[in-house]
């Protein structure tokens, strides 16, 4: 269900935006790009993207409309109402965990990439353990406990696309749970001791933790001619 108060926590509150753009920044994003899975427009928000977007919610494509420029159609991300290598970029975020077909949906982002252009996907690592508490609560999020790293980049095998480039971000979930917008503390957002203490956490963990666990996978692909 769509959630315009999840997209204005995530776009306004200082904290969870200075983490979102540091998470965004794993999408190599250029030219004319393609969001799949657009939802609410809060990732082409924090991006200050001009794009095109898709999702199957037209509630959600309705607050993406009052929030970002752009172009906005309804779409199942299986079958994208577009051309052939329409786009130099297309990224999903989130998206792949909601979906029936992963294997579908990243066969159309590569469809409609241009040769040369870059297919790139940031998705749950089921492997973390704050995600799988999360998935275990929330039936929309349950298929996040089936995913690897080793999964989302086998999604691309025997697409015409050179080869992946895999890499994770962010060691640690626990600030969004402390932030949670409707279970959690978000005012903590606008501090400073908050966002120091929580900084160096990241900056210690991104050192000492096991990569396999971290929260979010990003992958990217160069797609070639067919």
């Amino acid at each position: 269900m769509p959630d315009p108060m999840r997209a204005d926590w995530l776009t306004t509150n200082p904290y969870m935006r200075s983490r979102e753009q540091a998470i965004l920044a794993a999408l190599d994003v250029a030219g004319e790009c393609l969001e799949v899975g657009c939802g609410e427009g809060n990732n082409l928000e924090i991006l200050g993207l001009r794009a095109t977007g898709v999702d199957i919610a037209r509630a959600s494509l309705r607050t993406a409309r009052g929030r970002v420029p752009g172009r906005f159609t309804q779409a199942d991300a299986a079958r994208l109402p577009f051309r052939d290598a329409a786009f130099d970029r297309v990224f999903s975020r989130d998206l792949l965990h909601h979906v029936d077909d992963s294997a579908a949906v990243v066969a159309e982002m590569v469809r409609v990439c241009r040769p040369g252009g870059k297919v790139c996907i940031l998705d749950d690592n089921g492997k973390n353990a704050i995600l799988r508490l999360f998935a275990t609560f929330d039936p929309c999020e349950k298929k996040i406990r089936t995913q690897t790293i080793r999964g989302l980049a086998g999604l691309f095998k025997g697409l015409p696309v050179g080869p992946v480039d895999v890499s994770v971000r962010e060691p640690t979930l626990l600030y969004r749970a402390l932030l949670h917008h409707k279970f959690g503390f978000p005012s903590l957002g606008k501090s400073r001791l908050f966002a120091l203490t929580m900084d160096r956490m990241i900056a210690h963990l991104e050192k000492r933790s096991d990569p396999e666990t971290w929260a979010y996978v990003s992958l990217t692909a160069t797609r070639r001619p067919a």
